[in-house]
């Protein structure tokens, strides 16, 4: 089996040391246990900003809310139509919830990058903030690679700031379009503060499916593939 390693990765205030790869190696994961997003916001120790989007909208200011109503629309179009049970996290300057459809199983998650933020000292309410942009929409089997991709590294012990700079989106590359059900149209492809994620989706049977997580980075290569189990 051909395997490739991290070249290096430096890891905040401890050093160095070499980060081994998993090639094709599969693990089943569940969609319907934690959600995928709760789940990379722990391996990244990003924060809850809110238990529902609803709330954080309410005391966001203008320039942020609206922002989230024109990702909301596009959700909608594609039929990600609740959020009644979306929590948004926060890391950066970067935010990020899940819209979801009617079955439950598939899901889209917006990351918006808001920027030169003011809070109020006494009860950390966004007063002002200058620009709000939605980096990209990771669909459903895309986000349960990428908080699987990022749990591997945590397992580890890696330190968080090291697996944020892997794996969170800074700028779009390349869309895709898909559900568990049918797969990707085509990969889906970002730029992170250290390189590039990967991200491409394939149903094999009902009920089963394969996401393949690739990161090119200064810290050097991953090429993971995860089953998925959503039926």
């Amino acid at each position: 089996m051909k395997r490739r390693t991290f070249l290096k990765i430096g890891v905040i205030g401890v050093g160095a040391t070499a980060l081994p790869t998993i090639t094709y190696a599969f693990y089943p994961l569940f969609i319907r246990g934690a959600p995928a997003l709760v789940k990379f916001a722990t391996a990244i120790s990003a924060s809850m900003v809110a238990e529902r989007l609803s709330h954080y909208i309410w005391n966001s200011p203008a320039s942020v809310s609206s922002e989230i109503h024109r990702a909301n629309k596009k959700l909608i179009k594609n039929g990600f139509t609740e959020f009644s049970g979306s929590r948004v996290i926060s890391t950066g300057g970067v935010i990020a919830y899940s819209g979801s459809e009617k079955n439950g199983i598939n899901s889209c998650s917006p990351f918006l990058n808001i920027t030169n933020i003011q809070r109020c000292p006494n009860t950390g309410r966004i007063l002002k903030t200058a620009y709000a942009n939605t980096i990209i929409m990771i669909e459903g089997p895309g986000m349960e690679g990428l908080s699987a991709a990022a749990w591997d590294l945590n397992r580890k012990k890696y330190n968080p700031e090291i697996i944020k700079s892997i794996f969170m989106p800074q700028e779009k590359i390349q869309d895709a379009n898909g559900n568990f059900q049918d797969g990707y149209n085509h990969p889906e492809k970002y730029r992170t503060e250290s390189g590039t994620v990967t991200l491409d989706y394939k149903n094999t049977s009902r009920g089963k499916g394969k996401i393949k997580v690739v990161v090119e980075s200064r810290h050097g290569t991953l090429n993971n593939e995860y089953k998925l189990n959503y039926a």
